[in-house]
């Protein structure tokens, strides 16, 4: 349980750091909004059951507040006028509903804990979030120099998942029930982070600022 708490906490913490450069710099250079949107397709699938199926505050709480933070980041790239005009709509152009909507959907319809259209969804949820990161990893490749605040938001993202992933385990070793779905995906999702992770801890070594990524 305290794994994924701190898992939770990180994944808030590169949401809130995401808004803050955005309105700290008053600009959107370098960030994708199609990895947001992702996201928020991700949460609004798992998370149909809001109203209707009650764990406890906290997991209220928490899923209340990764979509309406997901939906802000969307709506400050996509329609508010400061921001939007920074938003490099060309750069961010990997075409996720054609390589990661329909693979994860039908990843979704053959694995999954019972056929039925939430737990369809839930693992199809899964699935996407796993690769949901991509359009934002191709953007930083492109970019090469990724500036600190920017590189703090990639790392709680990536930690986030690898806290989940250690919870799963510590599960797995006392015999609590664990989702192999979710640990699979976590792991897909947590490879995909790694080559960043690397720079990441490099560059803090070496006391620079920002994360400078192989061509």
């Amino acid at each position: 349980m305290f794994f994924r708490i701190m898992g939770d906490m990180l994944h808030v913490a590169s949401l809130l750091i995401l808004a803050f450069r955005i309105r700290k710099t008053k600009s959107c250079v370098g960030i994708s909004c199609k990895t947001q949107e992702l996201y928020f397709i991700v949460f609004v699938a798992r998370y149909l059951d809001l109203f209707t199926y009650y764990v406890s505050a906290y997991n209220t709480l928490m899923k209340i507040t990764f979509i309406c933070l997901t939906g802000y980041l969307i709506y400050l790239m996509r329609f508010a006028k400061i921001y939007k005009q920074t938003y490099d709509s060309r750069g961010d152009n990997f075409e996720y509903w054609k390589y990661l909507l329909g693979p994860c959907f039908i990843l979704g319809l053959f694995f999954n804990t019972e056929f039925t259209h939430m737990e369809i969804l839930w693992s199809f949820s899964i699935f996407l979030e796993a690769v949901a990161f991509i359009p934002q990893l191709e953007m930083l490749r492109k970019m090469r120099e990724v500036e600190n605040l920017q590189s703090h938001y990639v790392f709680c993202l990536g930690a986030y998942r690898v806290l989940y992933i250690i919870n799963w385990i510590s599960r797995f070793l006392n015999n609590e029930e664990i989702s192999y779905i979710s640990l699979f995906a976590g792991i897909i999702q947590s490879i995909l982070y790694a080559d960043f992770f690397y720079y990441y801890v490099l560059a803090k070594l070496n006391n620079k600022k920002s994360v400078t990524l192989p061509i």
